[in-house]
């Protein structure tokens, strides 16, 4: 901790979530599923999987091979799940909701399952 101007205690940098090597950076996190393919959930309500091939401090993404997975709206009742093929995507720090590992068996059963999208997440 150090003084801030008003002679209050502000942390120091590289403190905290989101500081440069301290706890509760998702860099460590990000790091082990690196050349791994991934799941990643949007602000926005996509889903996109890919190969994670890069990530920065604000959780910017790059990934390879990329898939989104579409599914029909709620207001369609459900329906076929689609996916569209993009390649190389980066992902806006701000917009990247959920990583996750993407399980062969989840991978195999997306194309067969139906769905309904999900709504954006507000806040």
């Amino acid at each position: 901790m150090r003084r801030g101007r008003g002679g209050g205690r502000v942390p120091s940098r590289g403190s905290g979530v989101g500081g440069g090597s301290g706890g509760g950076t998702a860099a460590p996190l990000l790091a082990a599923m690196a050349s791994q393919r991934v799941v990643v959930l949007t602000a926005d309500g996509r889903c996109v999987k890919g190969i994670l091939r890069g990530f920065d401090q604000v959780q910017n993404l790059v990934l390879e091979h990329t898939v989104e997975v579409v599914y029909p709206p709620a207001s369609a009742g459900g329906g076929t799940v689609k996916e569209m093929t993009h390649g190389l995507m980066v992902l806006r720090g701000d917009n990247v909701a959920v990583v996750g590992l993407a399980g062969e068996t989840e991978e195999k059963s997306d194309a067969a399952r139906g769905g309904v999208a999900m709504p954006p997440i507000t806040h």
